[in-house]
């Protein structure tokens, strides 16, 4: 299986770190895959590390029609068997390169976040017709699509992982922080990954 990975983002934020344990899985399981990236993207640093193609596309806002026909010849060149949408920005210009003509590859996006979405025939269209399935990665998430009048089956929910062995890892410096914060060690402290 060959996979095209479509991500904007110039810069590290949350969803990028899901993104590149899929990416480090996938390549340990001997997937093929190509990374497309805004010009300048942190993210290519991995595709090195990984050995993996990496492909340079504008993505400069959502109606550049421009990347749209530029990731139309990607994907006539590259032959993916299916083409993953990192951010809102991929996704909007992958429904512009879907307006310009079939012959495709199906395409998935992922959803992260969970505020609602404007309502209209657009937005059911880019979620519900653009792509071939939306990934949610809560049931909150799933439910905002949904909500578009996107259909049920189009929408999977695969919650995004935690690395266990890098949070043991910092079991160690437990004490430090809570020193480094002034926090008593009988006091309870709650934490939240987000």
């Amino acid at each position: 299986m060959k996979l095209l990975h479509v991500l904007s983002e110039r810069h590290w934020s949350g969803g990028e770190h899901q993104l590149e344990a899929l990416v480090r899985h996938l390549a340990a399981d001997g997937w093929d895959q190509v990374l497309v990236l805004r010009p300048g993207a942190r993210f290519a640093d991995l595709g090195r590390e990984l050995g993996l193609p990496v492909r340079e596309l504008p993505l400069r806002n959502g109606l550049d029609v421009g990347s749209a026909v530029r990731l139309r010849r990607l994907c006539r060149a590259e032959a993916p068997d299916l083409v993953q949408l990192g951010c809102s920005r991929s996704h909007k210009v992958w429904g512009l390169a879907r307006l310009l003509g079939g012959g495709l590859p199906p395409a998935v996006v992922t959803r992260r976040m969970d505020y609602p979405l404007r309502r209209g025939r657009y937005r059911r269209w880019l979620y519900g017709r653009a792509v071939d399935a939306v990934v949610a990665v809560s049931e909150a998430v799933a439910r905002e699509v949904r909500a578009l009048g996107v259909e049920p089956g189009r929408v999977e929910v695969v919650p995004d992982g935690v690395d266990t062995a890098l949070l043991a890892s910092l079991a160690p410096r437990r004490a430090e922080a809570r020193s480094e914060l002034g926090v008593p060690d009988d006091a309870v402290l709650g934490v939240t990954l987000a």
